[in-house]
């Protein structure tokens, strides 16, 4: 299987763990936005460097997305759209519970940290890998 995708993380803060996220053939490259690592504790921590195994997700939450597989202690990982991913016991806002949100900006939302035009990032993903399973490669551990 060859590495469909990197994230290539740069800095864990309180507000979140940033990376640049390569999609596909590595000519495009997006912002991912994680959850600050906490040891890999799940809905508060962004999940431990690796190799990963992607497949195509469905729910009526989350349609048309991708879950993170075989993430040790862990479930229900996704790739999908969303702007913060702060530490909620320091007062910042989220919208993963551990799950990968890209976004083709970086920015500041609501007084923090963020990742921008993220539904726009979901679709260059669902453009460049299509609905097929793939290999996620992320990098960088804090």
């Amino acid at each position: 299987m060859n590495h469909d995708c990197l994230i290539d993380r740069i800095e864990s803060t309180e507000q979140g763990t940033f990376g640049r996220f390569y999609v596909g053939g590595w000519e495009t490259v997006l912002w991912s936005l994680e959850l600050p690592w906490r040891e890999n504790q799940r809905r508060i921590s962004c999940i431990p460097e690796g190799h990963y195994f992607c497949a195509p997700w469905n729910s009526a939450r989350w349609p048309n997305t991708y879950v993170v597989l075989d993430v040790e202690g862990r479930s229900g990982i996704l790739t999908h759209a969303g702007n913060l991913a702060g530490d909620t016991s320091q007062g910042f806002k989220t919208h993963s519970l551990g799950c990968i949100l890209p976004g083709k900006q970086r920015g500041v939302l609501q007084g923090q940290r963020a990742v921008l035009m993220s539904g726009a990032a979901m679709n260059v993903i669902r453009r460049i890998m299509g609905r097929k399973s793939f290999e996620l490669v992320i990098r960088g551990n804090f």
